[in-house]
């Protein structure tokens, strides 16, 4: 994934892919599967994806999403789906403790 390639998975509980895990990201389940894994719960998780049908599914369970714009990938702004959109990690949204 590329939150391993960009090297900032320190700053997340857990990086799940839906290849390794064998869960399609269209049926949210994927985003269940790793809330149970790290213990977390849904208002205080953030979504960070670069798939329309992914967000999509991100935002039927409740979690905030945040649209990565990838130039691979069709404009989100247009979507008007994820709760945000960054177009470089720079000015990603965080939680703090």
């Amino acid at each position: 994934p590329c939150i391993k390639r960009l090297k900032i998975d320190k700053f997340f509980k857990g990086v799940f892919s839906a290849n390794e895990v064998g869960i399609g990201k269209q049926s949210g389940k994927i985003y269940s599967y790793a809330l149970a894994k790290t213990n977390s719960k849904i208002e205080e998780t953030l979504l960070y994806e670069d798939a329309l049908d992914a967000i999509q599914s991100g935002n039927k369970l409740g979690i905030l999403t945040i649209g990565v714009q990838d130039e691979n990938n069709p404009p989100l702004k247009d979507a008007n789906i994820p709760n945000h959109i960054v177009y470089t990690f720079k000015n990603a949204p965080l939680i703090a403790n």
